[in-house]
């Protein structure tokens, strides 16, 4: 059985501004409305989870609490799912695309998204965009634009079965 490394602490600036600019530049966003000044990080090996408040480890171990705000996969900031729904319910979709039932499964999956599985796109389309399922209009996951037509999986809802489970 393999162990991992579990690690917390508060996030650095350098994310934290990635973050910040991410919401004020590209989803035209007060970032500030969507996140806290102080924000934390939990780290299963080197997936990281950004969070609002302050987890702790010892022996009855709180991992972390409050809204979940996104991860840091190779040194790069996401929003989670969870973030993207809030700032949509209050402003509609932004850097985003609506995908097929095919599309979303295979999403789901771990496999990329081709153009001609979009059936919906909301500018602006700068890496990264979320991906929606087109029936309950929920954020799946994330994606980057790689060219020739495809979007390339970041991370989706199945990613975390498929890694942890």
């Amino acid at each position: 059985m393999k162990k991992i490394k579990l690690r917390i602490g508060s996030l650095n600036k350098r994310h934290y501004r990635e973050l910040y600019h991410y919401l004020e530049n590209i989803l035209r966003v007060d970032p500030l409305k969507y996140i806290p000044s102080k924000l934390y990080y939990t780290c299963f090996d080197e997936i990281c989870f950004i969070h609002e408040e302050a987890g702790r480890l010892n022996k009855a171990s709180l991992i972390y609490s409050g809204l979940w705000i996104g991860l840091i996969i190779n040194d790069n900031v996401y929003l989670s799912p969870q973030l993207y729904e809030k700032i949509y319910y209050d402003t509609g979709f932004k850097a985003s695309i609506i995908v097929n039932d095919i599309a979303t499964k295979n999403f789901l999956y771990g496999r990329d998204i081709l153009e001609e599985s979009i059936l919906e796109k909301y500018p602006p389309l700068s890496n990264p965009i979320s991906v929606v399922d087109h029936r309950d209009r929920r954020v799946i996951g994330v994606a980057e634009y790689v060219g020739k037509g495809i979007y390339k999986n970041i991370y989706d809802l199945g990613w975390f079965l498929r890694i942890f489970g």
